[in-house]
């Protein structure tokens, strides 16, 4: 008999959004307004970005991030250029300047809730550092109690939701301030627990890039996660289903079942690989006719 989880999985209902931080943006400023300057630009981060996932060692690979930020800082590309600093910061390179430069954007972009609990854990682990007065200028007011205010706006998503049951404005500001605990409290129990849980939200609000960024966190930084299981299969069947990746999502299912053999989605797995390509009802389909099979 299939197991449930595939049919939960197949169920949800989502509402559309595109991907990225609410409010990051810096637009264009300090970059030429030529479409082919633009142009150009984008084309390179784009090839730091591919050269980052191809990276044959972690040098290769921190090198690469480090030439994006900058050139991405440079350039005005606040959205990139923190995407390349949160990479470095899980490498654990640089986290303070990091860090710094994440909150301080994120808190004048609309991530003020973020950006607070990260230069809260700026302050928890490097204190009276010279180096983060910039980012420590702009705490409000102390966090003295992080999981209570990661709950508090945890409850704020369900509050006047729209016709999908959800308040997407709160839904985002959970997603980010989930991640910047990721970032600023890595070794913290629960970091893995918020990231899991903001996947969740994400994919429930369709930002699907931001989801697989979650679940590739949790996959190479918290492998011993209960939870990061999950995230892989997740991960397969949001790349089959929602974004047509075939090939990738191949990948994700065949590394589940090669890492989590006895795992309790490992027959679903198996399943869904053997169906890439099928839609959800054809594989629902599937799943009744041989339950049928195995009644008679």
């Amino acid at each position: 008999m299939w197991s449930k989880n595939i049919i939960y999985v197949l169920g949800i209902s989502v509402v559309s959004l595109a991907s990225g931080c609410s409010g990051c943006g810096e637009g264009a400023a300090g970059v030429s307004n030529t479409s082919t300057t633009v142009e150009n630009a984008a084309t390179d981060l784009a090839s730091i970005e591919e050269g980052v996932k191809a990276a044959a060692s972690r040098n290769e690979k921190v090198t690469l991030l480090k030439q994006g930020f900058d050139m991405a800082k440079s350039g005005g590309q606040a959205e990139k250029a923190i995407s390349f600093a949160a990479a470095l910061v899980k490498e654990n390179e640089s986290p303070k300047e990091m860090l710094s430069y994440i909150a301080e954007k994120m808190n004048s972009g609309g991530s003020k809730p973020a950006a607070q609990l990260m230069i809260q854990g700026l302050v928890d682990q490097y204190g009276n550092d010279q180096s983060i007065a910039g980012a420590k200028r702009l705490l409000e007011s102390p966090i003295l109690d992080k999981d209570a205010y990661i709950q508090k706006i945890a409850e704020s998503v369900f509050e006047n939701p729209d016709k999908y049951g959800i308040n997407f404005s709160n839904a985002r500001k959970y997603v980010d301030v989930c991640e910047a605990h990721g970032l600023a409290y890595p070794n913290d129990a629960r970091s893995p627990e918020y990231l899991y849980k903001a996947s969740e939200i994400a994919v429930a609000i369709r930002t699907y890039p931001k989801a697989l960024n979650l679940y590739d966190w949790l996959i190479d930084f918290y492998p011993d996660y209960e939870k990061t299981p999950n995230a892989l299969f997740a991960k397969g069947y949001l790349l089959d289903e929602q974004l047509n990746k075939r090939e990738r999502a191949k990948a994700a299912f065949s590394s589940f079942l090669v890492t989590y053999p006895d795992h309790e989605l490992a027959d679903d797995a198996k399943f869904l690989l053997e169906n890439i390509g099928k839609s959800g009802d054809e594989i629902i389909k599937i799943i009744e006719q041989k339950r049928e099979k195995q009644a008679n």
